[in-house]
Parts: C-alpha cells; structure tokens; sequence
C-alpha cells in the first residue's frame, strides 16, 4: 500500500498528464484471464490518476498472427465498448482529451516483434489497430536480434535493419526493452526515428541482465528518446523485495543526471495477479525467462501506479524544478509520441 501524498503533490498530479508507459497485460489476457481480474487491475490505474497507459496485447512467446489479432480485438472491444471510461489513442491530441474529462487514454503494445513473423506489411496494419510501440525482441533472440537473456548477443540482424526502417516510416515507436545490449545500440544507430525503452532500469544500481548499462542509456537519450522507470521488484534489489518509491526516485534521479530530465518517464510493467503470472512464466519456452533471475521467486512484488505520487514527493524533495516532475509524469513520452506517430 501507498501513503497517502502531500498537498501540494496532489495538486501537481492532479493538474498533470500522467503516463504509464507498460502495463503488461490487456483485458482477458494470460495474466488477466477475467472481468473480475481485468477490473481489478485496470481500476488501479484509474484510481491513481494515471492519464495514459500502454498495454500489452502480445510478447514474443504468446503466438503469432491469428492469435495476436485476435487478442488486439478483445483488448479494443472491452475498451470501446466503455467510452466513459476509456478513450482510445490514435493521436497525442485524444491524451489531452482524456486528462480534460478525467479518462484513461489506452494504447497498444507488443513486447517482441514475433507476432510480425516476417511480413513487414503487418506493421501498418496492427499501427492502425493501435499498436504503438513494440520491442524488438523479448529476452530471447528471434528474427530480429537477440534478447537480453541471450549468452550471445549477435546484433541486429537484416531483416532486423528493414524492419526498423518500416516502423520509422510508419509510426512506430521503436522499443529495446528486454532487447540485448549488442542489438539495441545496433537499433539506436540505424533508426532515423527517437528510440525509446518503454520499462527499464540503470544495471548500475543493480546488476540484472534486464536492467540497461549507461552507455545504451546515453546513445538511447542522443536519439531524443525516453526510458521508462519500471517498478519491478526483482530488477531492483536482490531479494525481490525493495519497490519504495525511495527507490524508484534513486533510479529517476541516477538518469536524469547523466542524460537529463526530458529522457526520463515511468514504464512500471506492474502485474496485479503475480501467481497467473509465474504460472505463465512456468509455462514458457526455455530461454524466456532465464533461470535463477527471480522469476519464479517465493515472493515477487511490483509497485502499483499508486507509487507516482510517492515517488514524485521524493523528487520534489530533492529540490526538482516542477517543470521537470511535469516532463517525467508524463510531458516526454507525449513529446516522443507526438514525433513518432503524430
């Protein structure tokens, strides 16, 4: 549970655009397989006043194109059918909008590339449903490069390189979350387009393989891109435990002195129903999820969109300008979106 938050960052969250990044799931999805589950979740999201949200509707081990259709058309349908609550994004106009009347705006995501297979063609159309960024690849290698639990990391590979060339010209955030290190500063030097990492963290402060070393956060920054804070436990501390927003804040603030406070956002990947999640895990293809890296852990936590108040008091504690609070809640990845896909 959350504090309850200051005055005062009440009234800056209440008058800001307030972006989560990655919310790893979609309605009626693995880890939210019900009305009940899809409630429970999604209303925390609403509850903290998060104004924009990015939903996952598939990763690199959930199948391929039928069945990522056919979840895109779930996920759309749950939200459209509840205009209001939701407003679906197609353009950074319609975030404004949903602040205006107190709305979640909802987008798509992809947490791999696999759901293209190699038609480059898909990538317009799943634009057009609302997919606006999508990892190259999610822990493993697959068509595009390798991930970042691959031992070795090849790079981008040449379909890899057409394939970011694609999603330049079409819209479409690029994302090396989860992406090898070797292939993600390949990506960042061929993409014409910012590069972001939708929820990631500093390996500098914990030494993971998902969290990111400071050269990939720097070449990501000279792109004008944004990384997204994650609030994931086992990619924070190494008993799985720590998801203060004293912590957080230490990740928030590790950044923004090294590339600046325009780099930086929230990306929280928060799962609500952990044991449908490591049932998930368990699932998995050898390779998705690398042994003995906390993911099937006794206790795993995930900090809930409640923890952006608490984390946002910390900053303005440090003595953050309130213009640069603003960017990190929410005005970069407007300012990323607004570039890349209008």
């Amino acid at each position: 549970m959350t504090s309850p938050v200051a005055p005062n960052v009440a009234a800056l969250l209440s008058d800001s655009v307030i972006v989560d990044m990655t919310a790893p799931g979609s309605p009626m999805m693995a880890v939210t397989p019900s009305l009940e589950t899809t409630e429970r979740w999604i209303g925390q999201y609403e509850r903290a006043g998060i104004t924009w949200a990015s939903f996952t509707v598939a990763t690199d081990q959930t199948g391929g194109v039928e069945a990522t259709l056919r979840t895109i058309a779930t996920a759309r349908r749950w939200f459209l059918d509840r205009p209001d609550r939701f407003v679906f994004v197609e353009r950074a106009a319609d975030i404004r909008r949903a602040k205006r009347e107190k709305k979640l705006a909802v987008s798509l995501n992809f947490q791999g590339t696999v759901p293209i297979g190699t038609d480059l063609k898909l990538i317009e159309v799943y634009k057009r449903l609302g997919v606006e960024h999508m990892l190259m690849a999610y822990n493993a290698r697959n068509f595009v490069g390798d991930g970042c639990h691959e031992a070795n990391d090849a790079g981008l590979s040449t379909f890899g390189a057409t394939l970011v060339a694609e999603m330049n010209r079409v819209g479409v955030l690029v994302d090396v979350s989860h992406t090898g290190f070797r292939t993600s500063m390949d990506v960042i030097a061929l993409s014409r387009a910012p590069v972001i990492m939708s929820h990631a963290n500093p390996k500098a402060l914990f030494e993971h393989d998902r969290n990111v070393p400071d050269a990939q956060i720097r070449a990501m920054a000279k792109t004008g891109g944004v990384m997204g804070i994650h609030g994931v436990g086992i990619f924070l501390s190494k008993d799985g435990l720590d998801i203060s927003a004293e912590t957080l804040a230490r990740h928030v603030d590790y950044v923004v002195q090294m590339v600046g406070p325009e780099h930086v956002g929230f990306g929280l990947d928060y799962v609500e129903n952990i044991p449908l999640l490591k049932a998930f895990v368990a699932a998995s293809p050898p390779g998705a999820y690398k042994e003995g890296a906390g993911y099937l852990n006794d206790k795993i936590l995930f900090a809930p969109p409640a923890v952006v108040g608490p984390v946002v008091d910390v900053l303005l504690r440090k003595g953050y300008a309130v213009a640069d609070v603003r960017g990190i809640l929410g005005e970069n990845w407007l300012r990323v979106f607004s570039t890349v896909c209008g």
